[in-house]
C-alpha cells in the first residue's frame, strides 16, 4: 500500500498531467544529476520542440483546442523518439528531449512527421 502511494506521489511530482511526459521538475532534476556525475555534456543532445503561437491558438480557438494540439505534439514526439530520449514538457508548448547523439536521425523523422501532419491543420 505504501509503495503504491509513493509511486502515485512520484508520478504527481515528475509527470506532466496533460501529456504524460516528464515535467519541468523532472527535467531540472535530470540536469542536476548529469552535472553531479560530471558526465561529458558533448555526448548529450537536447532537442527543443516549441509550438509556435500557442497563445494565439488558445485565444482564437480556445484553450481546449490548444491543449489538444499540445497533447498531439507530445504524442508525435513519443511515437518518433520514444524510449531513445527523456521527453519533458517544460511549459506551454515547449518540449525538451534529452538523449545521446544517436537520437538525431529520429529528430529528422520528427521534422518529416511535423510537415506531413501539419498540412490542413489550423
Amino acid at each position: 500500500m505504501k509503495r503504491k502511494a509513493a509511486e502515485k506521489l512520484f508520478d504527481l511530482i515528475y509527470t506532466d498531467a496533460m501529456t504524460g511526459v516528464c515535467n519541468r521538475t523532472a527535467y531540472e532534476e535530470q540536469i542536476k544529476r548529469l552535472k553531479r556525475k560530471n558526465i561529458r555534456l558533448d555526448n548529450i543532445t537536447v532537442v527543443v520542440v516549441k509550438l509556435d503561437d500557442l497563445n494565439e491558438i488558445n485565444y482564437t480557438l480556445g484553450n481546449r483546442t490548444g491543449d489538444e494540439i499540445v497533447k498531439h505534439m507530445a504524442d508525435c514526439i513519443i511515437r518518433t523518439i520514444g524510449e531513445r530520449a527523456n521527453i519533458c514538457r517544460v511549459g506551454g508548448g515547449g518540449v525538451l528531449c534529452v538523449a545521446d547523439d544517436e537520437v538525431m536521425a529520429y529528430v529528422a523523422a520528427l521534422r518529416d512527421l511535423r510537415s506531413v501532419e501539419g498540412k490542413g491543420r489550423p
